[in-house]
């Protein structure tokens, strides 16, 4: 069994030297991206938590206590609300909003303006404009 190499990468909003610095822009792109992308592309790491109070990374909104694992991609406008923990590589699209408490399973898919219901367990692709709701979560409208 191989050993689990985790990379802890804090990023708190409170920055009084230099405030709102990790979401400055540094040759293009904010500054906590260039770190993030450092972790995931370390090959002797094997997971990756951003830990976050609140914190707007690439135009998407991460609050308290998210949890994203290796790989995960949150895109512009896309908001993961209080104690969502994201598996790996799960990719939710522009728009999309996760309410708190959700979990979303590896390789999973959330729709450009998806919105995922508070509590939800999500185990596959939710398609664009869509909602889900439950344990697991399933369509509730489309």
């Amino acid at each position: 069994m191989e050993p689990t190499i985790l990379a802890v990468i804090p990023a708190r909003g409170g920055s009084k030297g230099l405030p709102g610095k990790k979401v400055k822009s540094l040759a293009g792109k904010p500054m906590i991206a260039w770190t993030i992308e450092a972790a995931l592309a370390c090959q002797v790491v094997t997971r990756t938590i951003v830990s976050t109070d609140v914190a707007e990374i690439v135009g998407a909104t991460l609050c308290t206590h998210a949890w994203l694992a290796q790989g995960v991609i949150v895109n512009t406008g896309a908001i993961v609300e209080h104690h969502c923990r994201l598996a790996d590589f799960v990719h939710v699209a522009p728009g999309a909003v996760l309410t708190g408490r959700t979990s979303v399973g590896e390789r999973v898919t959330i729709g450009a303006e998806g919105v995922i219901g508070a509590g939800s367990v999500v185990t596959c692709n939710i398609p664009a404009c869509a909602t889900a709701v439950g344990v697991p979560a399933r369509l509730v409208a489309h």
